[in-house]
């Protein structure tokens, strides 16, 4: 029988919608977890590890069980409350305030990550506000015996950055690869390693601005130290390498370089041939560069300048340095090595350059003065 037409409209069909096989993913938990694992740095999660390692260790020290994961939270409270007064280095030495914050920090990633995945949190919970009134105590002793300031890798000096550009050569695949990595990582303000095996051949590329200037950008946004890709994160500022008039021209470099890289290589930094022919159309092999190729990329460019050994981190401590010494602003500093605040960048030990010293020291010798009225004599 066929339905009353008076009944129609009180009457709702859900429509069948069929997607299509290839819209949606089919994973399974081991997938979805390896997403939230990718989420950490390598870094991050050595650092983890690190943390639960010293903690368990400390644990057994004082007879505790080392499994904590499962303690509840006022137990656990107290075991963090000794551990944090009591923690020292392998030498028996208190942490530098970087290294016991560290600790925490891991403690709480372990805890709350997979497979334990707990709701507790040690940093901000209450149940935890008479260990962390100790770790904060300690914060403060820490400032006390002078641990409280981060320590990076000393600038390289102008008079070494100009005899390793001159010693930096183009005309060998070797030669051209280290000329290439010294650009990106000092005009970027890279840190030593990081991302470093992650860039394929289309990271960069040579663009032009509304006037004309050649400059070297990169492609795409990373996930760093700084930049952890969250919501609360932006992509920053369009980083920029210019061309140069002079022989050691970064945009040149690169240029040469992609023109010669291996096509059947996604790798941005490739392994060199050994033997190439002035007539070659590809100086880099199959194989990426390898990791301690790369670590060790400004220990080799040093030592073939005949200069004492730089490493890599050496040069994002360079790039703050000159452009502090050139007047630039932190605020501008910042957009450059990707550091979120001014504060950030004093822990850099920004020396001033031997030019600035030079006329500081006359200046307090009274030379300067006498310069400026020999300069008034008619």
């Amino acid at each position: 029988m066929a339905p009353e037409l008076g009944n129609t409209a009180s009457v709702s069909v859900e429509p069948k919608v069929q997607a299509s096989s290839d819209r949606f993913a089919s994973l399974d938990a081991n997938a979805v977890q390896d997403i939230v694992d990718g989420n950490l740095s390598k870094s991050t999660g050595r650092n983890t590890s690190w943390g639960v390692k010293i903690f368990r260790q400390w644990l057994g020290f004082r007879g505790f069980e080392p499994k904590f994961e499962e303690l509840p939270a006022s137990q656990l409270n107290e075991r963090l409350r000794f551990f944090y007064a009591e923690v020292r280095n392998a030498e028996g030495d208190l942490y530098s305030k970087s290294s016991f914050v560290g600790l925490r920090a891991a403690i709480h990633r372990h805890i709350r990550g997979p497979p334990f995945e707990r709701s507790i949190n040690i940093i901000q919970d209450r149940e935890f506000h008479t260990a962390n009134n100790v770790f904060l105590s300690m914060i403060k002793k820490l400032k006390r015996d002078g641990l409280d300031q981060a320590t990076h890798h000393a600038a390289i000096p102008e008079n070494d950055l100009k005899k390793i550009r001159e010693s930096l050569d183009t005309e060998t695949p070797s030669g051209l690869l280290r000329k290439v990595w010294f650009d990106l990582t000092l005009g970027f303000a890279r840190r030593g390693e990081e991302n470093q095996r992650e860039l394929t051949a289309s990271s960069f590329r040579v663009s032009t601005d509304e006037q004309g200037f050649e400059f070297i950008e990169m492609t795409h946004s990373e996930v760093t130290k700084n930049h952890r890709g969250d919501l609360k994160d932006s992509n920053g500022p369009n980083k920029r390498i210019y061309a140069t008039s002079d022989q050691f021209c970064p945009v040149l470099s690169l240029k040469k370089y992609m023109s010669l890289l291996n096509p059947n290589n996604g790798a941005f930094y490739q392994a060199p041939k050994r033997r190439v022919h002035v007539d070659d159309t590809e100086w880099y092999t199959t194989r990426p560069v390898g990791v301690n190729v790369i670590g060790n990329m400004m220990k080799e460019i040093s030592t073939n300048a005949g200069l004492k050994v730089y490493t890599n981190h050496c040069l994002r401590a360079t790039a703050v340095t000159l452009l502090s010494n050139a007047g630039i602003e932190n605020r501008e500093i910042c957009k450059i090595t990707g550091h979120k605040t001014d504060e950030s960048l004093k822990s850099y030990s920004i020396d001033s350059s031997s030019a600035q010293k030079r006329h500081y020291s006359n200046i307090l010798q009274g030379l300067q003065q006498l310069a400026n009225e020999r300069n008034l004599l008619p």
